[in-house]
């Protein structure tokens, strides 16, 4: 997800904006659901999910919040040692015994028996596995009773001040997410609120062994040392899921962070006295291809650097604009590169080890022959230039099998097409093509305008699966001017017009006001009480 707040000093207006585009599974209908709620109390204008009855990202006129995704670990897992006697497993002494705590789960199956699932359970929590013999041991604070997450939003739906944004998310359990907020009142802030582990042992990164010492946590962190920024003198405060703990931050959040791309290109577009603070939503320039070809590039001869397909790689800006060709060229080459150099030493694990991973392939190339020689050929010494040759000729065989399937020359948005399906229709055939909405899209893993991709299946490994179901720009000079898009459309029947009225807007960049205007609705349901 992408979130990004600016101060008042650093918009035209004078106050504070806020935008938010979170990163989710693509489906029909969308998870989104774009509401205006007038009450007595004040009114809130953004973003729901059918049933949960208040706003999750949106604004109230006084204060406008958004999230994305920290990323935090909260998850162990245990592996119990079996004590011999049924139904019982060893303690963390390794010479005690305790029994499992079971539960029955009754699973109804359409024009079936039900089906009875025994559930084993630990006091850490549930049993999720019992292969090999090894029962598993799921822990996660998720799973605990007592979860205030539902009250920590009803709050923020509340609030007018930034005090009051900290009071809310106090209370907000699950999942760890970064909160950007706005106020009118000139304040933007980001705070990193959930349970974070206080863990008796290990770092989350690897299974436990409950025999081998003391397992599970010790309570959490409290809220008051997560961490947080409020008005930073530059004005800009802004989160792409990537690290947010500044240097020296004494606790563990996470083993890995996602690569900081997005949020390098989102800081630079954000550079300057006046930003534009609505156009990096749609920004579709791929940093990370950037790094790739000019690290992998640089290892080519000038005979290897004259080949067709080296120039149009060359002479690309980076942009993952689906009218071109040269993303295509770049995704092709940039996964034959990665399997160029770790194939042989991953073997059959290479199909396991999805994306890019371009910060590996440039630790690779900058570290020189070790990773780049082949294996498979023991007469020879292959050189990082002759992994990148390599890559080069897959690249060119692909993208010729791909012209000759099409019939013409491909382009990106050939394969780079944004399918959204039904959760249940999705499974059968007639149903699946009526209510899949597709719609071909700029942007890539990489770009602002997240275009992500499931890079290991073997079916449209390039389709856009996953990214911005909901945009969302919040101008605290003026909140009912603020404006919002969904992916798919307002309502979930596929037989209405407004099932998927929105894709091609969406993929626009396009956006609408959830003003207090109803005149231009295209369709009014009025909802009345029964005389």
């Amino acid at each position: 997800s992408n979130a990004w707040a600016l101060s008042g000093a650093r918009t035209s207006t004078g106050k504070p904006f806020l935008a938010n585009d979170p990163h989710l599974e693509f489906r029909a209908p969308i998870l989104w659901y774009l509401a205006r709620l007038e009450t007595p109390d004040g009114v809130l204008a953004g973003a729901t999910v059918p049933g949960v009855p208040f706003l999750l990202i949106g604004h109230n006129g006084h204060v406008a919040w958004g999230f994305t995704t920290t990323g935090a670990d909260t998850e162990d897992l245990i592996i119990e040692t079996p004590a011999g006697q049924p139904g019982t497993y060893r303690t963390d002494t390794g010479d005690g015994m305790a029994e499992f705590g079971t539960r029955t789960e009754v699973i109804k199956v359409r024009d079936g028996a039900p089906e009875i699932l025994k559930v084993l359970e630990t006091p850490d929590g549930p049993v999720i596995t019992e292969a090999d013999g090894r029962p598993v041991t799921l822990s996660a604070p998720y799973l605990e009773a007592g979860d205030r997450t539902p009250e920590a939003l009803l709050a923020l739906n509340a609030a007018k001040t930034k005090a009051d944004v900290a009071a809310a998310l106090r209370q907000f359990h699950a999942p760890v997410q970064n909160i950007l907020y706005a106020t009118r009142a000139g304040d933007i802030g980001m705070i990193t609120a959930g349970r974070l582990l206080r863990r008796k042992r290990g770092g989350g990164a690897v299974p436990l062994v409950r025999t081998q010492g003391p397992v599970g946590y010790g309570g959490y962190l409290d809220p008051s040392v997560m961490p947080r920024y409020a008005d930073p003198p530059g004005g800009v405060l802004l989160n792409a899921n990537n690290k947010v703990t500044p240097p020296g931050f004494p606790f563990a959040i996470a083993a890995d962070w996602p690569p900081p791309f997005r949020a390098r290109r989102l800081a630079d577009l954000l550079a300057g006295d006046r930003p534009d603070p609505i156009t990096p939503q749609m920004d579709i320039h791929s940093a990370g291809a950037e790094e790739l070809l000019a690290f992998a590039l640089a290892q080519l001869d000038d005979v290897a650097g004259r080949r067709p397909l080296v120039r149009t790689l060359e002479r690309w800006d980076g942009a993952m604009d689906r009218r071109q060709r040269a993303p295509l060229a770049y995704m092709f080459f940039a996964l034959n590169l990665k399997r160029a150099i770790f194939a042989d030493d991953l073997g059959d694990l290479i199909g396991r080890w999805h994306g890019l991973r371009i910060q590996a392939v440039v630790r690779a190339l900058t570290a020189g022959q070790p990773w780049c020689d082949d294996r498979g050929t023991a007469d020879r010494v292959e050189t990082c230039a002759d992994a990148v040759v390599r890559a080069l000729d897959h690249t060119a065989r692909d993208l010729m099998g791909l012209d000759r399937e099409l019939g013409r020359t491909a382009l990106w948005g050939d394969v780079h097409v944004a399918r959204f399906e039904h959760p249940l229709f999705r499974h059968i055939p007639l149903l699946r093509d009526w209510t899949t909405v597709e719609v071909a899209t700029d942007g890539g893993n990489d770009t602002l305008n997240r275009g992500a991709m499931w890079l290991g299946r073997k079916d449209a490994p390039f389709a856009h699966r996953h990214g911005a179901g909901l945009r969302a720009l919040m101008d605290l000079s003026d909140p009912d001017g603020s404006r919002f898009i969904i992916a798919t459309g307002q309502s979930g029947n596929p037989l209405s017009p407004r099932y998927r009225d929105l894709a091609d807007a969406w993929r626009d960049g396009q956006t609408m006001t959830l003003g207090p205007d109803p005149s231009g609705a295209r369709d009014v349901l009025k909802i009345l009480p029964k005389d």
